[in-house]
């Protein structure tokens, strides 16, 4: 079996090949999402504590990553999803989004539970550890809204409603583009949350780093 530092290595390189594929079809965002769950990875080899994350949050940040660069791959050069629309949005906006919220989800876990090995002042419990990566998530997804309507906006869709042309709000598909993320991170980092929480029962939360060193 890899070891969580061997998994961590394919993370990174296979984050560096998502944030090259993100910039050239316009998916900046996924930049910042990567770029923050990398710091987080390599964080630990650096740190005066020394513990590694667990093997299994390192390989569940490789599987967001993965994921995302095969749906960027069957959406944009194979063109799998076309005409597979939901409330007006694509596809594949939904599939990226469900593989981000999983990125950020770790990357949310990996935070808290590193400030919370350092730091004497906070001991928090596993079920804190796990909300707070579910809010952190969340963070992450309602950021993506600033970043999806420069994007759109620089696309021409119709994004105020002073525009003579603009549509009606109800037509108008801006609105459900910029939503589908943070639609599917609700639903998705509650998921994550739950499965989470029922993963670490009867476990203290050093099943979150290498061989349970904490």
């Amino acid at each position: 079996m890899l070891r969580a530092s061997t998994l961590r290595l394919l993370t990174i390189v296979a984050a560096l090949v998502l944030a090259v594929m993100s910039v050239l079809i316009g998916g900046m965002y996924w930049v910042l999402v990567v770029a923050i769950n990398v710091v987080l990875l390599t964080q630990p080899s650096r740190s005066k504590v020394g513990e590694e994350y667990s093997r299994y949050i390192v390989l569940l940040s490789l599987l967001a990553i993965v994921g995302e660069m095969l749906n960027i791959l069957l959406g944009e050069y194979t063109h799998l999803y076309d005409g597979i629309i939901f409330l007006k949005v694509g596809l594949e906006a939904y599939i990226s989004a469900f593989f981000m919220t999983l990125s950020t989800f770790m990357s949310g876990l990996m935070f808290i539970s590193r400030m919370d090995m350092i730091s004497g002042s906070i001991h928090l419990t596993k079920r804190w550890v796990v909300l707070f990566a579910m809010m952190f998530a969340l963070a992450i997804s309602v950021g993506s809204l600033f970043f999806e309507f420069v994007y759109l906006y620089s696309e021409g869709y119709y994004m105020f409603n002073l525009d003579s042309d603009n549509p009606d709000p109800a037509d108008r598909v801006s609105n459900n583009l910029m939503m589908a993320g943070p639609f599917v991170a609700t639903f998705a980092s509650a998921l994550f949350a739950i499965i989470t929480t029922r993963l670490m029962r009867g476990h203290g939360k050093e099943v979150l780093y290498e061989e349970g060193r904490r």
